[in-house]
């Protein structure tokens, strides 16, 4: 055998190692962060209160606020018990907790915040029971995604952030 057939061989048992190592790696990054919870920064924008709160279950539609994230005006206050008309709708709910919780007030009324209308469909055009509104467990790293959004929301952006 030449120096350039081993330096090939060398060279493939090198490749295979390297492949071999980027798979397991990619392989055990992809158990550890199964189902990823991604906050949706379009509902956050149109959200007039962002709440943590206790739901026990969504058939009642009572929420207990924990904390208020984010306020645009005046809303509910730590230990108000809210009824919220669509939560029955809600996705992302598991069992009872602690979750985020994006409220909009109409009249007397809070519903959770959906995305906002797209400028490309009007709203005939897009069946929005399909597209139902989001809560969220609270959990670091949904308390890291909710810090961003909101720092851009007091710096009076409307604007949707861009995403990452």
């Amino acid at each position: 055998m030449g120096i350039s057939v081993k330096r090939n061989v060398a060279f493939l048992i090198l490749s295979l190692v390297a492949f071999a190592s980027w798979m397991i790696w990619l392989g055990v990054r992809a158990i550890r962060t199964k189902n990823p919870v991604v906050v949706s920064r379009s509902q956050l924008t149109v959200s007039q209160f962002d709440l943590v709160a206790q739901i026990t279950d969504l058939t009642g539609k009572r929420v207990t606020v924990d904390d208020v994230l984010y306020a645009a005006g005046d809303g509910p206050a730590k230990g108000d018990v809210l009824t919220v008309k669509n939560l029955t709708d809600a996705k992302g709910f598991v069992s009872s907790g602690t979750y985020v919780v994006p409220l909009i007030k109409v009249k007397d009324e809070y519903l959770l915040a959906g995305l906002p209308d797209d400028p490309g469909f009007p709203n005939d055009m897009i069946d929005t029971r399909a597209i139902a509104p989001r809560i969220y467990p609270w959990t670091d790293e949904v308390r890291r995604q909710l810090s961003e959004v909101h720092e851009h929301k007091r710096k009076g952006n409307s604007a949707p952030l861009p995403e990452k």
